[in-house]
């Protein structure tokens, strides 16, 4: 299906593992519940779909466009986005499950990623301003060089965090947990952290 115009269709629920997608239009199209693993997702372009509750384990999505997409509970462990300069600006990442993902140089300008899970993920160099991260986890990630400036991170959890150069200004931390963090030559502007627990950070 490499290249496919698939503008505004329906792939609920479908079975799509190892599936060719390489550059297809996806537009609008409504993908909730489907398994789509270890496809070939490279270069898409799905602004405004909808992947509600879909899998995309193990899914190449180097170059992927998905702006304004919902991901409201996607299954993206482990997924690949290395090099991808992924786009997922607004979009809504609520629930995602995406422990150990790459997506180095994402943009998640403004996407609301509330109660994720981005444990040990690899996030250097994210372009995530006015990100909302409520909730979310991101213990042992690499978050070094990434733009967090504005977000909120309310009860977010960065325990043993690599946060090197991280500019977090205006950031929203209260009742974060930072224990063990490295958070060094970052910029901690204006920051409000009330009840957040820094213990033996750096």
């Amino acid at each position: 299906l490499a290249g496919v115009d698939a503008v505004r269709a329906d792939f609920s629920e479908a079975q799509m593992g190892n599936v060719k997608l390489r550059g297809a239009i996806l537009a609008e199209a409504v993908l909730i519940k489907a398994k789509v693993t270890s496809a070939d997702l490279s270069h898409i372009e799905a602004p405004r779909a909808d992947m509600t509750q879909g899998t995309l384990t193990k899914s190449s999505m180097a170059g992927a466009k998905l702006p304004s997409a919902t991901l409201v509970g996607v299954n993206a462990a482990s997924v690949d986005l290395t090099d991808c300069q992924v786009d997922l600006t607004d979009a809504v990442l609520t629930d995602v499950k995406a422990a150990g993902a790459r997506l180095p140089g994402a943009t998640l300008i403004k996407a609301n990623a509330a109660n994720a899970d981005l444990s040990d993920a690899i996030l250097t160099g994210v372009k995530a301003a006015g990100v909302k991260l409520t909730s979310a986890k991101l213990i042992r990630a690499d978050i070094q060089n990434a733009d967090l400036a504005g977000v909120d991170a309310v009860r977010a959890d960065f325990s043993e965090a690599q946060m090197g150069n991280v500019k977090l200004r205006g950031a929203i931390l209260a009742e974060a947990v930072l224990i063990k963090a490295k958070v060094t030559s970052a910029d901690l502007s204006h920051i409000e952290a009330p009840r957040a627990d820094m213990t033996q950070g750096t």
